[in-house]
């Protein structure tokens, strides 16, 4: 997905949290370029949003910008990641056992 339609698909509904790659797969571009007009868009700057990088530094430009603290990828299995995305996510999305 293109910076582009990431905004577009985000002023069409509403969202509990976006992850954004440091680098957008599709076109390479810089993640923090979504980030920034996520936070300078009406319809998107109350999505929190978070960056995925391992990367200290991108993840403290991140946050400058208005995303909530992110992880890596080499975390992304890891027990403060599922808190992290818990925050935002219902249970059954971040893997809770469901009783019955």
């Amino acid at each position: 997905m293109h910076v582009h339609e990431a905004l577009a698909a985000l002023s069409r509904r509403a969202y509990a949290l976006v992850l954004v790659n440091r680098l957008i797969y599709d076109d390479q571009s810089d993640g923090m370029e979504l980030i920034a007009r996520m936070k300078s868009s009406q319809a998107a700057a109350a999505t929190p949003v978070m960056l995925i990088s391992n990367f200290p530094d991108a993840q403290a430009r991140a946050v400058s910008a208005g995303a909530v603290p992110g992880f890596g990828k080499s975390a992304l299995a890891s027990p403060r990641t599922r808190a992290m995305l818990a925050a935002y996510l219902p249970a059954k999305a971040v893997g809770a056992e469901t009783r019955t």
